[in-house]
């Protein structure tokens, strides 16, 4: 039962592969660049590299194939936003597939201030117009966020300019907040318009999702840099 995989050489992606393949799982990744694919993933005999336009609906349709899954991380707006409903239509098709699971950002709605937040409610409304079984993944970004800037904050230099709260890397490694960063107008859109988000109180709620899935309570953001002091150092 074959898994496949758009957005297989990224970042959250090609972790989604590696994990899947090391259960043993047949996975199917369809990517633009096959070379990138190889020297990320090497031969496996669980794992087939398909190359593929996914604006052209007959490459996507013929690269899902007979996926029982399909997991897509792309992003929600301009090009990767129109991609994602190509892909929706051809998953609609496809024969056998039980589950579409899209990654998707935290508290997205048609009425976000967020740009990125109002594009993966879209999407969600365009996967369930499609009839398709599907899952979104709403991940945690700050802690997310933070990790996958680690590696800056062993240096100096541009990075990501979050606030330092209470219990944050600065304030348990003695690391300095860094400083701004240069990003494409499109990227200072999508996170100033988040910061407009985050100022109007919308991240200001809690859920009971991890403790339903998990069985025990999520950790506090003390404990999550506690827990990860060492990569800082």
């Amino acid at each position: 039962m074959t898994t496949t995989i758009i957005g297989a050489t990224g970042r959250v992606g090609s972790e989604v592969v590696r994990r899947l393949i090391s259960a043993g799982t047949p996975v199917r990744a369809l990517v633009r660049d096959p070379a990138k694919a190889q020297r990320l993933f090497g031969d496996s005999p669980n794992l087939e590299t398909v190359g593929a336009d996914l604006a052209d609906p007959a490459a996507v349709a013929a690269g899902l194939g007979r996926s029982v899954t399909v997991f897509i991380a792309m992003g929600s707006v301009g090009l990767e936003a129109n991609l994602q409903r190509i892909v929706f239509q051809a998953a609609a098709a496809a024969p056998g597939l039980r589950q579409l699971v899209r990654l998707s950002v935290l508290n997205a709605g048609p009425d976000s201030l967020g740009i990125n937040q109002r594009g993966h409610a879209s999407l969600d409304f365009a996967a369930q117009v499609a009839g398709l079984p599907y899952t979104t993944i709403r991940p945690a970004i700050f802690s997310a966020s933070v990790l996958a800037g680690q590696p800056r904050s062993r240096r100096p230099g541009p990075g990501p300019g979050w606030p330092a709260p209470a219990g944050s890397p600065s304030a348990t490694t003695g690391t300095p907040p860094m400083p701004p960063f240069a990003c494409s107008p499109t990227q200072a859109e999508l996170l100033v318009t988040r910061e407009w988000a985050i100022m109007a109180g919308e991240n200001e709620r809690t859920t009971g999702t991890v403790r339903e899935l998990t069985g025990h309570e999520p950790r506090t953001i003390e404990e999550f840099f506690r827990d990860h002091r060492d990569q800082f150092r």
